[in-house]
């Protein structure tokens, strides 16, 4: 910029834009000290910089042409006021939009942030669109105590449901408890209170009684069955994969989300091992296999095809893995005439604990769910993996051993899938023969 060169809105206009995108350029004003226009290799920008305690600060007046370089200089003198006064023009400036945002972007930082299942972090954005969905565009700052307690109490009440609320509303309060991370200029959080920790407070949060539904011992057979009558055909090549999905459940006590995901890279053959590094709790999870999901994942690798999936799905050309299983789960339901979910099948595999003939210690059964233990002893206490194969072992041979699964010659272990009924000709008298068909 020539040396005493003045700025103005026609000069600007005639600035080139920088050269190098990592490399703005800056023309300095001649007539008041700090003010600047920056130009990059896209946008022109005015700006004005002064020192406030020692430390430089740039403040960011606006963009031409959409600021004239009179109304820029007005804005950067006022600027370089209140920069004489010490006070920071940015940390106003943000303390300004701060205290606009509202509770839906604060929502989508946490879930940016925070590393979540992808489970759940559906169930939260459910809660964004449902439950919670009157908070969602109010200022966060403006969220008082009275209409959280109002609002969860509505959600929780007769025509609601307590667990939703419950879970919607703890979903809530750690996003508030994330908001405290903001801080303004002094070092303080513009939040100066946890709105949600009313409910604490006055006691409000709903008790929810703990399920307790499983797959009981005299209904595993029926299960079974009609698990083995999940069969492919023109509406869907799905059914046996989805089998399979839910065999691997029963036998390994796994979150649906978990095993639905799995890739071939997550199997050891070598080790007889699935390895998980993503699960519900951040906790890696190593788990040692049966016979029979030996049998059932050789049979699987054998007719894999290209998938990096265990459970692809057919639908989708193996690109993804298998999708909304619990379709499949209906039909073995009315079929069976037993009332379960994917998560009661988990219930099941760890009430069989207290079936088994070993009696295994506590640590060693949430050991085997990869369920959180807060305990410091259980930090010290370190299970061999034969040790805990040997457990699944045997839960495999109690679910089997009720399934009758030999005797019935449904899903046995060798070959895994039911016999196929074969043509044999049996001569009744010379010269007539009829033709039967015969289990193989």
């Amino acid at each position: 910029m020539p040396k005493g060169a003045k700025i103005s809105t026609p000069w600007v206009d005639g600035l080139p834009l920088a050269t190098d995108s990592k490399k703005p350029v800056f023309y300095w004003d001649s007539v008041d000290k700090g003010f600047a226009v920056k130009v990059s290799k896209t946008r022109k920008r005015y700006i004005a910089e002064a020192p406030v305690y020692g430390e430089t600060v740039r403040v960011d007046l606006g963009g031409h042409p959409g600021l004239d370089a009179k109304k820029a200089r007005i804005a950067a003198r006022i600027a370089f006021g209140q920069m004489h006064d010490g006070i920071n023009p940015n940390n106003e400036r943000r303390a300004k939009r701060e205290k606009g945002r509202v509770f839906r972007e604060i929502c989508e930082e946490y879930l940016e942030c925070k590393p979540i299942g992808e489970r759940t972090r559906r169930d939260y954005r459910y809660h964004m669109g449902r439950t919670v969905v009157e908070l969602m565009d109010r200022p966060y700052l403006k969220v008082s105590r009275s209409e959280i307690e109002k609002l969860y109490i509505e959600k929780a009440g007769a025509t609601g449901s307590p667990a939703q609320a419950n879970q919607a509303f703890r979903f809530v309060n750690a996003v508030f408890r994330f908001a405290t991370r903001y801080r303004d200029a002094d070092g303080k959080s513009p939040l100066l209170e946890n709105p949600v920790t009313v409910l604490s407070e006055h006691k409000l949060w709903r008790r929810v009684v703990k399920r307790t539904r499983h797959v009981k011992q005299e209904q595993l057979r029926p299960v079974w069955e009609a698990l083995w009558q999940l069969r492919n055909d023109n509406k869907s090549q799905d059914r046996e994969t989805i089998r399979d999905l839910y065999l691997v459940l029963f036998f390994t006590g796994m979150r649906i989300s978990e095993a639905q995901n799995l890739k071939w890279t997550d199997l050891d053959f070598d080790s007889r091992i699935i390895s998980l590094e993503i699960t519900k709790n951040h906790l890696p999870h190593v788990i040692p296999w049966s016979d029979y999901l030996e049998a059932l994942f050789i049979r699987r690798r054998e007719a894999r095809g290209k998938s990096r999936w265990v459970f692809p799905s057919t639908r989708l050309e193996g690109k993804k893995p298998i999708q909304e299983p619990d379709k499949q789960l209906k039909r073995i339901v009315i079929h069976s005439g037993v009332q379960f979910s994917a998560h009661d099948i988990r219930r099941t595999f760890l009430t069989a604990t207290s079936y088994i003939e070993q009696r295994y210690n506590a640590y060693l059964i949430k050991r085997l769910v990869n369920h959180k233990v807060a305990d410091v002893t259980a930090g010290y206490i370190q299970f061999n993996l034969e040790d805990i194969r040997r457990c699944m072992q045997q839960i495999t041979d109690y679910i089997l051993e009720h399934c009758e699964a030999r005797r019935t010659r449904i899903g046995m272990l060798s070959p895994p899938t039911p016999p196929v009924p074969q043509k044999r000709n049996i001569r009744i008298r010379k010269p007539e023969t009829i033709t039967v068909l015969v289990a193989g």
